[in-house]
């Protein structure tokens, strides 16, 4: 948690040519420019589109401040450090369980990882 500064809803995205995927491009939220994350890509999922619904978590880690898209925030809970189990997975570094779920924590400098620099622009097809 000392990581995801808050949420807001989606805010307008201007896209950013030849840049990583997952970049979907610059936010304006609360005075700053953040580049957008659209965490969906980089967890594999196969939904790429855009849509109101859609929420930012603004987070801060040792890359810097970056907004992340996601579908949904469910809520906030506490978690003690002696309720966490480690994890050998590519961007969860351990989780707990409640009321019969799992809930994992991702680690956002592994998330991050492939993406050293957010707005590092790719090399062009030509």
């Amino acid at each position: 948690i000392a990581q995801v500064i808050e949420s807001d809803k989606l805010a307008e995205v201007t896209p950013l040519p030849r840049v990583n995927e997952a970049i979907r491009g610059l936010i304006h939220l609360r005075g700053e420019i953040l580049p957008m994350v659209d965490l969906r890509l980089i967890l594999g999922s196969k939904s790429n589109e855009v849509d109101e619904r859609m929420l930012i978590v603004r987070t801060k880690n040792s890359s810097g401040a970056c907004g992340l898209a996601v579908d949904r925030v469910s809520g906030l809970i506490a978690i003690r450090p002696h309720e966490l189990e480690q994890c050998e997975s590519k961007y969860v570094s351990s989780y707990c369980e409640r009321q019969g779920s799992q809930i994992g924590l991702l680690d956002l400098d592994r998330v991050f990882e492939g993406l050293s620099n957010p707005l590092a622009v790719r090399e062009c097809d030509v």
